[in-house]
């Protein structure tokens, strides 16, 4: 897999994969934002000419998405592994219902710090 920082040709695809994933309705603008801002960035990962997952960042969180035919295939700990490599401290949210993505942030080094009625916050410090 290839991993890069997004771009303007990128966003179509990003846009289709979180479409295909969740219905958060994202638009085009929000993505063209992302690319524009110095507090925001978003990482592709490449395999065989298709963007398979994309992880948002902004303010330390993160957001993840994989097209469901790559899911529990190790794309996304290769793309977060490299992305926390860089990274002193990292904060997200996690459906607690998520237990594919609870265990693949537990493995990766986060802990639980809080909860809400639907969420888990976890935390990452190098």
């Amino acid at each position: 897999m290839i991993i890069k920082k997004m771009n303007a040709q990128d966003i179509r695809e990003v846009k289709a994969l979180i479409d295909s994933r969740f219905p958060i309705n994202i638009n085009m603008n929000a993505l063209h934002d992302t690319l524009n801002s110095n507090e925001k960035f978003t990482f592709v990962g490449i395999l065989n000419n298709e963007i398979i997952v994309t992880v948002g960042i902004r303010d330390n969180n993160r957001l993840c998405w994989i097209a469901s035919k790559y899911t529990r295939r190790g794309h996304a700990r290769v793309i977060l592994s490299h992305i926390l490599s860089s990274m002193p401290y990292a904060c997200l949210k996690v459906k607690k219902n998520n237990v594919p993505a609870l265990n693949l942030y537990k493995s990766l080094g986060f802990l639980l710090t809080s909860e809400t009625e639907s969420s888990y916050v976890m935390e990452y410090r190098k």
